[in-house]
């Protein structure tokens, strides 16, 4: 005899495809009463995918294009931490890579000056005191000019003294790392992040096919056509579609793959080592963070939907991507909320944390009957 807390079979079909039908509810409001173009939503654990599913366009302007689970997105800031963080935890792995090493020691650039004592771990933790953004591609026009121009700043803050989220660290990390490789950044990605995962459409600067699977962004100044299959970021643009800031595209699907590893406590990519330095948590008024991933804090606005140890990251563009270990859980949401012009990202946000709930809802009706 069943006790009464006892489930049916039905009764737990019944709740996933309540879930599921959540995550769809989610995604027509999203392109619906909140006009975002398009969305795909991925959710899964470690061992699978549970979820896929879409909604919307990948362009509305000047004509529609369709959008599919093959559309791949400009993932923005997710560079940051799928490209940049994981190369640095591997060069870390080897030895090649001292965290609380100042950065002249691989940027000689920055010898002799407060700028080149702010360490490696300062840089992922955005606490090195750069600026965090300036438009450098108003004066610069290649990779090299970009960087000068960044080597010649001053900081704003001491080193370690204020938090303050900053492209230019992850630009000079993804330099760092490049230079300890010997390798450009973009091919370092794929040889040693990309292709073990067979993250197949995952790359920078996507061609043929793939950037015919681009979901547009914003319309660009001067043509007034959707900049589509290239980087939204304008200082990534100057530096040729390569950055470790931005320029990285994906889909839902080979994202899913990367998700999935680190939930594994990225194997097969760092070791454990590796992974529980990465996810030591550092935390003040500013919030809290992982090396390079946002990490849930006590106060922050996920704090109820997530547990302590979850980490995550979000994209200008409308991407983003959150890991609960505890729940062994992960949800990806990619939107092209930019298009076809960039505006107050409440929308994208709502939807966000929208998905965050029904996903983990998701994962929680298929565990509680084992399936």
């Amino acid at each position: 005899m069943c006790p009464h807390m006892c489930v049916t079979k039905g009764e737990a079909m019944q709740s996933i495809a309540g879930a599921k039908a959540d995550l769809a509810e989610v995604m027509r409001r999203a392109t619906g009463e909140r006009a975002i173009p398009g969305i795909v939503i991925a959710v899964g654990e470690s061992g699978r995918t549970l979820y896929l599913g879409h909604d919307g366009w990948a362009q509305t302007v000047p004509k529609r294009r369709p959008l599919g689970l093959d559309t791949v997105f400009d993932l923005a800031s997710l560079t940051k931490v799928v490209a940049t963080t994981t190369l640095a935890m591997m060069a870390f792995d080897v030895g090649a890579l001292e965290f609380e090493a100042p950065i002249s020691r691989y940027l000689t650039e920055f010898s002799g000056r407060e700028a080149g004592e702010a360490t490696v771990r300062q840089l992922m933790r955005h606490t090195a005191g750069f600026i965090w953004w300036r438009p450098y591609y108003r004066q610069c026009s290649s990779r090299e000019e970009v960087l000068r121009a960044i080597y010649a700043e001053d900081l704003v803050t001491p080193p370690g003294t204020n938090r303050r989220y900053s492209d230019l660290s992850y630009i000079l990390l993804g330099e760092i790392v490049s230079r300890l490789a010997e390798r450009p950044l973009d091919q370092l990605s794929t040889e040693r992040v990309f292709e073990p995962l067979g993250m197949s459409e995952t790359v920078f600067n996507p061609t043929g096919d793939l950037r015919e699977r681009c979901a547009a962004t914003e319309l660009d100044g001067e043509t007034g056509e959707p900049i589509r299959g290239i980087v939204h970021d304008e200082n990534a643009r100057a530096m040729g579609g390569v950055s470790g800031h931005a320029g990285l595209f994906s889909t839902a699907y080979d994202l899913t793959k990367f998700a999935r590893c680190l939930l594994r406590r990225g194997v097969p990519l760092i070791t454990e080592t590796a992974f529980s330095t990465m996810m030591t948590k550092e935390e003040d008024e500013e919030g809290a963070r992982w090396l390079g991933w946002v990490a849930n804090s006590k106060s922050g606005a996920l704090s109820e939907i997530f547990g302590p140890r979850a980490f995550g990251h979000t994209g200008f563009t409308g991407t983003s991507m959150w890991m609960d270990p505890d729940e062994d859980a992960f949800i990806i949401v990619l939107t092209n909320g930019v298009h076809p012009k960039r505006r107050d990202d409440d929308a994208v946000m709502q939807t966000r944390f929208e998905s965050y709930r029904a996903g983990l809802s998701l994962v929680r009706a298929y565990r509680a009957e084992g399936l």
